[in-house]
């Protein structure tokens, strides 16, 4: 019953999104089920583009994918248009070792 409940809640929101118009951000699917660690940051970036005054609505990726292929991603221009990245300098450090970043490049913030 619970899986019927989320197929429709995912059906509703789907016909939703493609009955609205605006311009799509997309954004990455998280790397689980019921993962919310990036929540916050989708509902802060959602408060965000609401502010703006064009109509902006978030999609996420068809694909799963943890936080450095996020980076791959975003430099590609491939699946996702933002993603949340480490704001810590040691996190940030690392974030750009793995991807053949500069440090100054991953220094902008939670979103890039």
């Amino acid at each position: 019953m619970q899986m019927v409940s989320r197929l429709l809640a995912g059906l509703l929101f789907a016909a939703h999104l493609a009955a609205s118009a605006g311009e799509i951000v997309r954004v990455p699917k998280p790397e689980f089920e019921g993962d919310h660690r990036y929540d916050y940051a989708l509902q802060l970036l959602q408060l965000a583009l609401s502010k703006v005054g064009t109509d902006y609505r978030l999609q996420p990726a068809e694909t799963a994918m943890n936080q450095e292929r996020q980076v791959l991603e975003i430099e590609a221009g491939r699946s996702i248009d933002v993603g949340p990245i480490p704001s810590s300098a040691s996190a940030r450090r690392a974030c750009c070792r793995s991807t053949s970043r500069s440090t100054r490049a991953c220094s902008a913030g939670a979103w890039a």
